[in-house]
């Protein structure tokens, strides 16, 4: 009996690990994955205070960069627990691992849902550098959020149109001319050598599509500048449908911090003489963002 057990959970985790690397989440490609085992995840930034200036001795025109703002994230572990009858298992030799390929499954399938929610809280969610100081966002404003900043700078990174060339191109040429809240010095983003990735929902993703894959933009052969600078289109099904992200990874505004990846474990249930299993799958994951919001663009119908 040891030996057959120890066998069926051999088995059983080698399917859940198997099960793990096909499933994938397409979402999970918008940023990195951050895989910290801590209890939370604290986020910062320093603002330069400023270019570079002529070198003259040491210590002349010494800038400190300042800490001006931070995010603090804090997981919740995810379980799912069933019990298999020793009755069901003699009878269905396939159910251990049937039930094990549903719980890896769902597990992809609900860190999916949490980066996918994730997202589109960004719309709600108050900026962390909200506030009428110098190098903030703006007084109550929202992570993304119309005329941003305070004093001179003023940006944008909503977009309360539908999902078009004109607002993907409309979207990359504010992260072009997007600055760093301290400073308002121009962060370079978007350009050939950035990383662009577009995030729609299913309904969008034929327009995607066709506004990334072709190498022309009209019925006049004109070269479509989108084709070769937007390296990826992600679908995930939004809450709203018309909701569209356009991300520049290099910045890595957004992400996953996945604490513990999905496990499963298949142990004796004691309370029924070891005759029944215990089937037991957990993970520790949020999403993340960054501080300061340089790198996204949120398309929000209005």
């Amino acid at each position: 009996m040891a030996n057959s057990l120890s066998n069926m959970q051999r088995e059983a985790f080698e399917v859940f690990e198997e099960t793990l690397s096909q499933a994938g989440a397409d979402i999970l490609r918008m940023g990195p994955v951050l895989t910290n085992d801590e209890a939370q995840l604290t986020l910062q930034t320093a603002q330069s205070g400023g270019g570079f200036t002529a070198y003259t001795a040491p210590g002349v025109n010494v800038t400190k960069d300042v800490l001006s703002g931070k995010v603090t994230f804090t997981s919740s572990p995810k379980a799912k627990i069933e019990k298999l009858r020793w009755v069901d298992l003699k009878d269905n030799k396939n159910l251990l691992n049937d039930r094990v390929v549903s719980m890896a499954n769902r597990a992809v399938a609900d860190i999916a849902s949490i980066a996918t929610a994730g997202l589109e809280s960004l719309f709600s969610a108050n900026h962390p550098l909200a506030g009428t100081g110098a190098g903030q966002a703006g007084s109550s404003k929202k992570y993304l959020d119309t005329g941003m900043g305070v004093g001179s700078v003023s940006q944008s990174n909503l977009f309360t149109q539908a999902l078009s060339r004109s607002s993907v191109i409309g979207g990359i040429e504010t992260l072009r001319n997007w600055v760093s809240w301290g400073d308002a010095t121009k962060l370079n983003l978007g350009g050939a050598g950035s990383d662009l990735c577009l995030v729609v929902g299913p309904q969008n993703e034929d327009l995607a599509m066709q506004l990334v894959g072709s190498a022309v933009a009209s019925s006049e052969n004109q070269m479509n500048y989108l084709n070769g600078r937007i390296k990826d289109v992600i679908v995930t099904p939004f809450s709203d449908g018309d909701d569209a992200f356009l991300i520049d990874r290099t910045a890595r505004p957004v992400g996953m911090w996945i604490r513990e990846m999905p496990t499963v474990s298949v142990t004796p249930d004691s309370s029924q003489g070891n005759l029944d299993l215990i089937v037991s799958c957990k993970f520790i994951a949020d999403f993340f963002y960054d501080v300061e919001g340089a790198g996204i663009i949120g398309y929000n119908v209005a």
